[in-house]
């Protein structure tokens, strides 16, 4: 009975840790544009503790529409990607995932 009650004990704590993590869908906004350069910086922003515990699903096709919206305001036709990679950037406690476009 103890041995049953030990291991009931230990999978259910198991299935607590595991029921933290999940799976976050991002969708990516402009941080910074330089019109001057017709740049246009796609990200988002999770924290240092975050990144460890969660697992991220990033919709860059929304990404590319929000720099083809501040592009065309700027009067050019759309945007392109500059890379097919993400870069990260951390400030502090702060990561930022983030593409360029132009």
């Amino acid at each position: 009975m103890k041995k049953l009650l030990s291991l009931v004990l230990v999978v259910s704590g198991i299935i607590s840790i595991s029921a933290c993590v999940h799976r976050t869908v991002s969708n990516p906004e402009v941080f910074d544009a330089d019109q001057a350069k017709g740049m246009v910086y796609i990200g988002y922003t999770i924290t240092q503790w975050g990144k460890d515990f969660n697992s991220y699903d990033v919709n860059w096709e929304q990404g590319q529409r929000n720099a083809e919206r501040v592009c065309k305001n700027w009067g050019y036709i759309g945007a392109q990607t500059l890379n097919d990679f993400t870069r990260s950037l951390q400030r502090g406690h702060l990561i930022f995932y983030y593409r360029e476009y132009q």
